[in-house]
């Protein structure tokens, strides 16, 4: 089933910042406000709409945290993300807000500012990611491969050199490929290329190799090529001119001297780019294959599948994660204690079609304030952090007992939204794991984290 590919006009991406997150968090708690600073300096905030008025009290700010969310020029430059200790508050003469130690570069006009009362902000940022990175899980369908950064998903380009080309990660960008990142090689020359790390090969085994592909523009080649390291000659490439997202997929033989390789993703023509997501290579014959970095621990698989693949042309097969779920693998770890998890035929036969795995994965940490936006349900996501923050209070020293009878309220509703919105979450994660479970075939739905 080929994909038609087209960018959506309507809004069907749910996605959100750290900074629109706080916002919310700020506004609809009572823990501190937002606004845009219409002067500043290194150790002043000044706001004439917001914090300007003689209704105002010079105490209402004072010990908490002043922390500018956006740069206003765009470019998340300092002082984006830095904090202040307040110290004074002067809501008579410009709404000024005073903090010590100082920032780096002075607050200007148009840069936006939270104000929080308690707690500090850099405690409600370990919040946040604890959320994500623990417990918030979102469904994911990965092919499986023995590369680092197979699936593009790391937000750097670490596991990848450059030739003649400028390699970046494409984040977040509809249509997508597959995922929440993919690899983006403009080529500065004819025939530059990403590749990855050298990895290591046994003489005359046999290798499956592919990768999903397509090109930025018409008149564009994509190759994806096998390189002999030790003897430094291409063992074997193949490309596609497709205009939509294909998967090359060839199967190779090292040759008997050949003990390390690389895989390289080329764009044939100078100043061309090609996109690419899913780098696959395994031996063939091995009896097992690691899974994704994400998986911490079995639970998280939901179900293990045999890639069905539809041939388009010679060596081009449609992208779809299609195939039959089997049960003759176990789940084990790599190393003593925790290492990486790895699948391991039951039987000891080896891997004789590409796997693809269905399960739950945790998001990571925000980047940044502004441009790091993530696929999660925000209510709750929210919820998550407001229960995590009055939870916390709620376990303080209290000086009066108004305040700590409002924590407790707050840490009691909290909890019940944040237990409402988990449980929707999990009844729609069993709902797709029962239709993976119970399905003779099964084809992705391509969520996107």
């Amino acid at each position: 089933m080929a994909l038609i590919e087209v960018t959506q006009t309507v809004a069907q991406i749910e996605g959100v910042t750290r900074n629109a997150l706080f916002k919310r968090l700020l506004r609809e708690t009572g823990l501190g406000a937002t606004g845009v600073a219409t002067t500043g300096s290194t150790s002043t905030i000044n706001d004439t709409n917001r914090l300007l008025s003689s209704q105002f009290s010079a105490s209402d700010w004072v010990g908490g945290w002043a922390r500018i969310s956006k740069d206003a020029g765009g470019a998340a430059a300092t002082p984006e993300g830095e904090i202040g200790p307040i110290t004074t508050y002067d809501p008579t003469t410009n709404g000024r807000i005073t903090f010590s130690p100082i920032m780096t570069v002075a607050v200007a006009v148009g840069d936006e500012y939270e104000l929080w009362r308690f707690p500090s902000p850099n405690i409600v940022k370990d919040f946040l990611d604890q959320c994500l990175q623990n417990d918030i899980y979102l469904p994911c369908w990965s092919i499986l491969s023995e590369l680092p950064d197979f699936d593009m998903e790391a937000n750097n380009t670490t596991d990848w050199t450059a030739n003649n080309a400028t390699v970046t990660k494409i984040t977040g960008t509809e249509p997508a490929i597959d995922g929440k990142r993919w690899l983006s090689v403009l080529a500065t020359a004819a025939n530059g290329y990403a590749r990855t790390t050298t990895f290591k090969v046994e003489p005359g085994k046999r290798y499956h190799v592919s990768a999903i592909t397509k090109p930025t523009a018409v008149a564009t080649t994509c190759e994806l090529q096998v390189y002999d390291v030790t003897n430094s000659a291409s063992i074997d490439s193949k490309t596609s001119i497709h205009q939509i997202p294909v998967r090359i997929d060839f199967e190779i033989t090292a040759p008997t001297t050949c003990y390390q390789m690389q895989l390289r993703m080329i764009t044939r023509e100078d100043t061309k780019t090609t996109l690419w997501d899913e780098a696959v290579i395994y031996a063939v014959d091995s009896a097992d294959i690691s899974l994704p970095s994400w998986v911490k621990n079995k639970n998280q698989v939901k179900g293990i599948f045999e890639l069905s693949m539809n041939q388009l042309t010679d060596s081009i097969y449609d992208i779809a994660l299609t195939g039959k779920p089997i049960n003759k693998y176990d789940i084990v770890d790599n190393a003593f204690g925790r290492g990486q998890l790895k699948l391991v035929n039951l039987n000891g036969s080896g891997i004789s079609n590409p796997l693809f795995i269905f399960g739950i994965r945790n998001e990571v940490a925000f980047a940044n304030d502004n441009t790091d936006s993530k696929r999660v349900d925000e209510n709750l996501l929210f919820s998550c952090l407001a229960y995590k923050i009055f939870t916390h209070l709620k376990q303080l020293p209290n000086s009066g007992n108004t305040n700590a009878t409002w924590i407790r309220a707050q840490a009691n509703e909290y909890e019940k939204q944040y237990l409402g919105h988990a449980k929707a979450q999990s009844e729609q994660l069993e709902e797709i794991i029962q239709t993976v479970q119970k399905s003779g075939y099964y084809v992705d739905q391509r969520f996107r984290y």
